[in-house]
């Protein structure tokens, strides 16, 4: 049997309660800042690593889709291209 947490964004499961409650005592204590980029299910503890996260996210996206009314991106240009 595998615990995992009911959290949004959560997907860490472990094989001992003991194992689940250090998790979220160390990740979910307090309020969870959680990425509103598509497709990202992260959760941070501090608005300052969200913040982080999204600046190195952001910068890997080179290659924008220039058809108007898409804002769809990638880090690669093949992807763009196969879009």
């Amino acid at each position: 049997r595998r615990y995992q947490r009911d959290m949004p964004g959560c997907t860490k499961s472990y094989s001992r309660p003991r194992y689940l409650i250090q998790h979220q005592e160390s990740f979910h204590q307090g309020q969870s800042f959680e990425c509103d980029f598509p497709g990202c299910l992260k959760l941070y503890n501090y608005a300052s690593n969200l913040a982080a996260h999204k600046r190195k996210a952001r910068d890997r996206q080179r290659y924008h889709c220039e058809v108007k009314g898409c804002d769809k991106s990638y880090t690669e240009s093949s992807k763009l291209k196969r879009h």
